[in-house]
């Protein structure tokens, strides 16, 4: 599984990822500080500004799920790993739960790739200010899902061919 996180792509595609984030965060605090001042300062309005922070914010959200899945780092609520000590039974929780999220995303990425993005393709709108593509918008919440989808199938075949004295108890 090494050899796949070293490779070009994984890595182009985390600095990718990473850029969409750190420049959809910049862009969206300026533009909203911006139209802060606009409005309460000068009492005016930006036109479209809406459209441009919604683009932006859609990028940073649908991205940072994706890097979310990369990084296996997503919130979780799983009390079984401070009850369960066995580390047989804790790699096929560890299993079942990594199948059970690349079900999901599996599916997820069919509607987001198959049905959705298909759908915005054949459809192609514009903004209604700046009669921007609305697939620049969309879009984000395709390629979100399918990475999703992506790096949760990595990370359940790296628990399925990890062995269970990899989840031994850590002694601190």
């Amino acid at each position: 599984m090494n050899k796949i996180k070293n490779s070009f792509l994984w890595r182009m595609l985390d600095r990718l990822m990473s850029f969409i984030l750190i420049a959809s965060s910049i862009i969206l605090t300026l533009t909203i500080g911006i139209c802060v001042f606009v409005r309460y300062i000068l009492h005016s309005d930006i036109y479209g500004s809406d459209e441009i922070i919604t683009l932006f914010a859609l990028w940073l959200y649908w991205i940072g799920a994706a890097y979310g899945s990369l990084e296996d780092s997503h919130i979780t609520a799983d009390m079984l790993d401070l009850f369960i000590k066995n580390p047989k039974i804790l790699w096929i929780k560890t299993i079942f739960v990594k199948g059970f999220t690349t079900a999901t995303a599996a599916i997820l990425a069919y509607w987001g790739v198959g049905k959705y993005l298909v759908f915005n393709i054949q459809n192609f709108g514009y903004t209604t200010a700046l009669k921007m593509p609305m697939l620049l918008t969309t879009s984000a919440i395709s390629i979100g899902l399918f990475l999703c989808f992506v790096y949760s199938l990595f990370h359940f075949i790296a628990a399925i061919l990890s062995k269970p004295a990899d989840y031994l108890p850590k002694e601190e």
